[in-house]
């Protein structure tokens, strides 16, 4: 009796340990590598899209691959505000559909793509709010650090939706320098600049003009 209850204390441990181990090793969030797919992920959950642009064999973008990118942990906290979206020129072309290709090249430069490695978070609905084209701390282990600049990012979003609300009230030029107030803030504070970025600001620049023709 003694013998059969250690079997099945045994049995039961084993199981739960094996369940735990599945369990830990499930990963939160693959990195997408369908763009209209992570777009409307993003916009059916309410998550922003944060958006890596690599190259391979290039050197930041190995080291971000290294040192950030493949930390589950960075992932996990990535995945609790945001659809993780990658595109490595090199390394996942050959896996991508041809018109999936042409769909992300196409909207990369739009989106703010400058050079390799660039990120860019945007919002649910596709405006780009924030882009780091200068990735210095990649070269060091640094999850810690790159999350506060991801952080920081929040801030650009912020200014640019106050400015969208006070547009809202007023009308004419007054709604034509709220909207442009936006646009400023996006410049300081999500480093968006000589037009890069706009990207699914479509109605707000065409308003503006019908506004000031």
């Amino acid at each position: 009796m003694r013998k059969l209850k250690i079997a099945t204390i045994t049995a039961v441990a084993s199981i739960l340990l094996f369940s735990a181990m599945a369990f830990a090793e499930e990963p939160v969030q693959v990195w997408e590598t369908d763009l209209v797919a992570a777009k409307a992920k993003a916009d059916k959950d309410g998550k922003d899209l944060l958006v890596f642009f690599l190259a391979k064999n290039e050197f930041e973008s190995d080291v971000l691959e290294k040192a950030l990118l493949s930390k589950p942990n960075l992932q996990t906290e990535l995945s609790k505000k945001y659809i993780l979206f990658r595109f490595d020129i090199a390394k996942d072309k050959k896996d991508i559909p041809e018109a999936m290709q042409k769909i992300i090249i196409e909207e990369a430069f739009k989106i703010g793509l400058y050079g390799f490695p660039t990120m860019t978070i945007m919002d649910s609905k596709g405006r780009v709010y924030f882009i780091c084209r200068k990735l210095e701390f990649v070269t060091q282990d640094q999850v810690a650090e790159f999350l506060e600049i991801v952080k920081r990012s929040e801030i650009s979003k912020l200014k640019r939706d106050e400015q969208f609300a006070k547009a809202d009230t007023v009308k004419g030029k007054d709604r034509v320098m709220e909207l442009n107030n936006a646009f400023f803030f996006l410049q300081k504070f999500g480093n968006i600049f000589d037009g890069y970025g706009l990207f699914g600001y479509d109605n707000e620049i065409q308003e503006i003009i019908k506004i000031l023709i």
